[in-house]
Order: structure tokens, then C-alpha cells, then sequence
């Protein structure tokens, strides 16, 4: 009901008070849980790794609906590029103050586990390769032929399952691996700055992105160039044991 999120907004203005919404890329709730599980294209969107089977979630193990897990939703894949675009929209139309993003896109957390492995990523790591190195650069890398090159027939050249793959890992035996993780999360980076800008666009103002789970350390080096606060987490899990989890928390 986009009226009443108007109104609900335009009355917090009244009272000097601004309105964040919250954006959750990868872990949903209530009516927008079963929503995206519902969706035939949502769940096509998800991250897979070189034997293109789906990633779970970790901290998601626990939950299922219709006795399906959840997945990675994959950063390059156009439905969920789609899916978070119509958010942006929605929350511009409601003249939102800013946006809280929880998590951000699925790609930055699969490399270790031999993902994303999609038809689009597979795309994508070819144009990332074209413009990082030259033609003789890429063939001192393995690389013949840019154009015909699938980097998943790589990996299966090196790790037949989940397990193998993070031995080789370790050894350091996977060609292009910290190009390939360098790329899925510039990836998410770079999708997630277009949002803030076309937010910001159709709102004819600078819209300011929050993130949540931040946990500062080098992996989100590339969100810091356009991200403007940076809302960690408390601890808020002890006060419901001590029986304090109520909403004067």
C-alpha cells in the first residue's frame, strides 16, 4: 500500500524524524520469505558451484520452506538484479529517507566454496579478464581463447566436489582464483552502487546507503567508496536468556 507509506513517512517528517528502508538481498522475512521462495525466477537466480548445483545459505541450514533450503542469490543473474531494482523503485515512490541493506548480494560469499558458476558470472569473468589483461598476459595464464573460454571447465580440471575444491584451494592450486573472487565481488560492489544511484535519481536527491553486517575488514573495501553509514550489529541474543528480550531492549 504505497498511499499509506507515504503518509506514514510524510508524518515522521512532521516530527523531525527520518525514514530508513530496509533492503535484505539474501535473507527475507514473513510475507517477502515466502514471496521470493514462491517465485519460479527467484529461485532459478541462485548461486551454483562448478557442478552448477545450488548453494545453501549457512546461517540459514536451519530453515526451509516447502522443504526446499535457501540459497545464495547470485549478484549478476538479471531476475534478481530485477527483483532488487523494483525495491529501489518502491521505496523512491514512498519518498524514503535513505536505505539500510542487510547482508548485500550473494556472490561475494561463494568463492570459497566453488561458486558462482552461472552462465552470467561465467560471462561476466570473460569481459572482467578482457579488460584486466592483455592477449599475451591471459596466455601466460592458460587462457587461449578469451571468447570460448568457461572458467567452470577450469575448476572441474582441479576438484570434483565442494571438499576437493577447498584442498586445492589451500594449495593454491586453482588458476585465476583470487581474479575470480576479485571479480564476484566487485560484482556485488559495483550492483549495489548503480541501486544507490538510481535511488538517489529518482528521488532528485543524494539517497544515503547504510550496511548492516559490515564487520569491517578488507572484503568490503569496495562498497566503502559510495557507502555513507555502516550500522554493525549488537549482541542483542544474551538479553532474551536473561529474560530482558522484550522491546525495551
Amino acid at each position: 500500500d504505497l498511499a499509506r507509506w507515504k503518509g506514514f513517512i510524510s508524518r515522521l517528517h512532521t516530527q523531525g524524524k527520518l525514514f530508513f528502508a530496509e533492503m535484505r538481498p539474501l535473507t527475507h522475512l514473513g510475507k517477502m520469505f515466502e514471496y521470493v521462495m514462491d517465485d519460479p525466477g527467484l529461485q532459478e537466480a541462485v548461486c551454483v558451484d562448478f557442478n552448477l548445483n545450488p548453494i545453501k545459505i549457512g546461517w540459514m541450514a536451519n530453515r526451509t520452506y516447502k522443504q526446499r533450503p535457501v540459497h545464495f542469490y547470485c549478484s549478476n543473474h538479471p531476475r534478481y538484479r530485477a527483483f532488487l531494482r523494483h525495491q529501489i523503485f518502491m521505496f523512491a515512490e514512498a519518498g524514503v529517507d535513505g536505505i539500510m541493506v542487510d547482508d548485500g548480494g550473494g556472490t561475494p560469499f561463494v568463492s570459497g566454496s566453488g561458486g558462482c558458476c552461472c552462465q552470467y558470472c561465467m560471462a561476466g569473468f570473460r569481459e572482467y579478464l578482457r579488460e584486466k589483461y592483455t592477449v599475451d598476459q591471459l596466455q601466460a595464464r592458460g587462457v587461449v581463447d578469451l571468447d570460448k573460454f568457461d572458467y567452470r571447465q577450469v575448476l572441474l580440471k582441479h576438484a570434483d566436489d565442494r571438499e576437493s575444491f577447498r584442498m586445492a584451494q589451500r594449495l593454491r592450486e586453482i588458476p585465476l582464483a583470487a581474479d575470480f573472487s576479485q571479480f564476484l565481488n566487485r560484482s556485488d560492489a559495483d550492483l549495489f552502487q548503480s541501486l544507490q544511484a538510481m535511488a538517489s535519481k529518482l528521488s532528485g536527491k543524494h539517497l544515503p546507503m547504510a550496511w548492516d553486517n559490515v564487520n569491517i575488514n578488507g572484503r568490503y573495501h569496495l562498497y566503502y567508496r559510495f557507502l555513507d553509514l555502516f550500522l554493525p550489529e549488537t549482541d542483542y541474543h544474551r538479553f532474551a536468556v536473561d529474560g530482558r528480550g522484550d522491546d525495551t531492549t
